[in-house]
């Protein structure tokens, strides 16, 4: 009897711990694979948070850019409404404050062949429309930052004459209609490195086209 009751005791003494032991890997699983759950829950909204940061980081930066792109534009036809006002009067003509490449180069030959035929502008054009088409900030290499806007010119008032305000055919500005203009950061100085430096009809483009409104 004796014997029977040291048996018992001892299956007892083996079974129970390896039950408990059983539970409490099972436990320690459960848990673990709970916690991981968590812890992939805290990184995706981490990952998230930080992409909702990020953009609302880049909305400013966006804003910024085409405000500052707008800007130049239209102190751009400003600037040409004087220079074309003044021929071949360097006094007159700070296009190249706002304006580079393919822009300043066609701007200096329309001055020079109005110079040339004794013709200047009378009247003002002006930005009626500025929308923007596309905005590329990255500055990849050899790509520099750029606001691409739809603009359409006003020049209903704006006349080309001789010495004697007779008005002159055939000299009237390729800036008329609906335009695509490039702006570009030329860089280093983000706060005044933009520049006009493309300028294109619009009408046939993808994405543009269009016509602009009654003046």
């Amino acid at each position: 009897m004796r014997a029977w009751r040291f048996a018992i005791a001892m299956v007892v003494l083996m079974v129970v711990p390896a039950v408990s032991a059983g539970c409490s890997t099972g436990s320690v699983r459960i848990v673990s694979r709970a916690q991981a759950w968590a812890v992939a829950a805290r990184e995706r909204e981490a990952r998230e948070a930080a992409r909702a940061a990020k953009g609302e980081a880049e909305r400013p930066r966006r804003e910024v850019a085409v405000a500052a792109a707008t800007e130049v534009l239209r102190r751009y036809v400003d600037a040409r409404n004087e220079a074309l006002a003044h021929p071949g009067d360097p006094a007159h003509d700070s296009v190249a404050e706002t304006a580079g490449w393919d822009a300043l180069n066609e701007h200096r030959a329309e001055v020079s062949a109005m110079s040339g035929r004794g013709v200047h502008q009378t009247g003002a054009a002006r930005v009626q429309v500025a929308d923007v088409f596309l905005v590329d900030l990255k500055g990849l290499p050899g790509v520099l930052p750029a606001v691409i806007l739809d603009v359409c010119v006003d020049r209903s008032g704006v006349r080309r004459v001789d010495g004697a305000g007779r008005e002159v055919a055939g000299v009237d500005s390729a800036m008329h209609g609906r335009l695509r203009i490039r702006v570009e950061n030329t860089g280093p100085s983000p706060a005044d490195a933009w520049r006009v430096t493309f300028v294109e009809t619009a009408e046939g483009l993808v994405g543009g086209g269009g016509t602009c409104p009654a003046s």
